[in-house]
């Protein structure tokens, strides 16, 4: 993993203010403190785990084919792979060609396996 990047420091009266880049996905969480020419030193400050998440969900569609006709029943299977998604967030929209959206409240079930994919 590579590390975050700081810009130099910035001075505006006695405020000094740095930037840290994350550009890697990854979880992070890192603490400060700092020290005066006294010798008086700060509490240290904790900000807590967050996650950088660039990384768009993996979506793939089986069961069905582009273009095809189907006599009988069609029960086409949605995979998606991300390390990050929820359940909650995924949202599927259905759109017929002769018969347009079709509402598929309870109509379908997401599932969440360890790895971190839906179903």
């Amino acid at each position: 993993m590579k590390f975050p990047t700081v810009s130099g420091w910035k001075k505006q009266d006695d405020v000094y203010t740095a930037t840290i880049t994350f550009k890697q996905d990854g979880v992070y969480e890192f603490s400060i403190n700092a020290t005066d020419m006294a010798g008086n030193k700060s509490e240290a400050y904790k900000v807590g785990e967050f996650c950088v998440d660039q990384t768009k969900p993996e979506v793939k569609i089986s069961g069905v084919t582009d273009n095809a006709a189907y006599k009988g029943t069609v029960k086409p299977t949605i995979n998606i792979s991300d390390v990050n998604l929820s359940s909650e967030n995924v949202h599927l929209k259905l759109i017929g060609a002769n018969r347009g959206e079709v509402n598929l409240d309870n109509l379908y079930e997401v599932s969440e396996n360890k790895s971190g994919k839906s179903n």
